[in-house]
C-alpha cells in the first residue's frame, strides 16, 4: 500500500513540475496587438484593423472571433490574441477582446 501511495505522489509531483513547460509552450506562439476594428466577414472568416501606424490589415480570425465579430463597431479599439505558426508568421486572430475590457481589474 505504500508504494501505491508514493507512486502516486510522485506522479502527481511531476505533473505539476512539467505541466508549466507545456502551457508556456502554448503561450510562446501568440502574441497581442492594440488596433483599431475595422469590419469583418464571418464568411470568409477575415477580419481588418487598422494598425498603430495607420496601416489596414486584414487577417484569417477563428470561429471564437467570428461570433463575436459582428457586434463589434467600427473604429473600436480592441486587443487581438494573434496564433502564430512555429516560424513566427501570422495564422489567425484566436481573440478579440475590447480595449476597456483588457484593462478592467476585478474588484476586491
Amino acid at each position: 500500500m505504500k508504494k501505491v501511495a508514493f507512486i502516486s505522489v510522485l506522479a502527481l509531483v511531476v505533473c505539476l513540475v512539467v505541466a508549466p513547460a507545456f502551457a508556456s509552450d502554448a503561450k510562446k506562439n501568440e502574441h497581442e496587438m492594440n488596433v483599431s476594428f475595422v469590419s469583418c466577414d464571418a464568411k470568409a472568416m477575415t477580419m481588418t484593423f487598422k494598425m498603430d501606424d495607420g496601416q489596414s490589415k486584414t487577417a484569417p480570425m477563428m470561429e471564437k472571433v467570428a461570433k463575436s465579430c459582428p457586434t463589434m463597431k467600427a473604429g473600436t479599439m480592441v486587443t487581438l490574441t494573434c496564433k502564430d505558426n512555429d516560424k513566427g508568421e501570422h495564422e489567425a486572430v484566436s481573440d478579440m477582446k475590447t480595449a476597456m475590457a483588457a484593462k478592467e481589474k476585478p474588484m476586491h
